[in-house]
């Protein structure tokens, strides 16, 4: 009898947990999630955005890019081209000495998933860009 209360309660206080946790991921919805290109590149340049910018026109993707190095811009204009939807955003997400693996797109932000550990030696910031297609 002891060994099946102890059972229980170890039960019910396993389900105990903290309301505060945050998710990990977007949360799901009805509609698939958008595809996130994630371009990175040491000494590239730019600032890090608290929002996604719309670049879907070709002049706003010019005047976008001119704030990183040519090969930097190279990539992030060849993303745009890339994904799919009616309107297409990116943003500075992480300049550091790590670089996320992945981000999700939540309202006008591109979240970058937590970035692991950064090397031990860091001689240059590492800028990465997320490129995403939303619905129109």
């Amino acid at each position: 009898m002891r060994l099946l209360l102890g059972t229980v309660l170890l039960l019910a206080l396993a389900g105990c947990g903290s309301d505060d946790a945050r998710p990990a991921s977007p949360p799901s919805g009805d509609s698939p999630a958008p595809e996130v290109v994630l371009v990175s590149q040491t000494a590239g340049g730019g600032a890090e955005e608290s929002r996604a910018t719309d670049v879907t026109d070709p002049a706003d993707l010019a005047s976008y890019v001119a704030r990183f190095d040519d090969g930097l811009a190279a990539e992030v204009t060849r993303a745009a081209g890339q994904v799919e939807g009616d309107v297409v955003v990116a943003q500075v997400v992480s300049i550091g000495c790590g670089v996320p693996a992945s981000a999700f797109v939540r309202g006008d932000v591109i979240v970058p998933r937590v970035i692991g550990k950064p090397p031990a030696e860091c001689f240059a910031p590492v800028t990465t860009v997320g490129v995403a297609g939303l619905p129109g």
